[in-house]
């Protein structure tokens, strides 16, 4: 979910830091997709988020990740925000 009380939010995948991914939107926006990162390779992967908002744009809303293995890419990560929120 996108919302105005949504901030900044870092997501990392195997190391690799995505950081300033926006979740505020002056209306909110449901189902939205946050998130995505393609071409991983098969096997064991660490995705971690983290709430880098701040004051009133404190909460990130993640209801939803997930992990797609189609037949023509290795893996697809993709977060969804669906409704509800996470505070720092």
């Amino acid at each position: 979910m996108k919302a105005s009380n949504h901030g900044t939010f870092t997501v990392t995948v195997d190391n690799a830091s995505f950081s300033n991914i926006n979740g505020q939107s002056s209306v909110a926006l449901f189902q939205q997709v946050l998130f995505n990162q393609s071409s991983l390779s098969q096997g064991l992967h660490t995705v971690s988020l983290m709430n880098t908002g701040s004051g009133s744009t404190d909460y990130v809303g993640i209801d939803m990740v997930e992990f797609i293995q189609p037949l023509t890419n290795p893996m697809l990560i993709i977060v969804y925000a669906l409704q509800g929120g996470l505070a720092n």
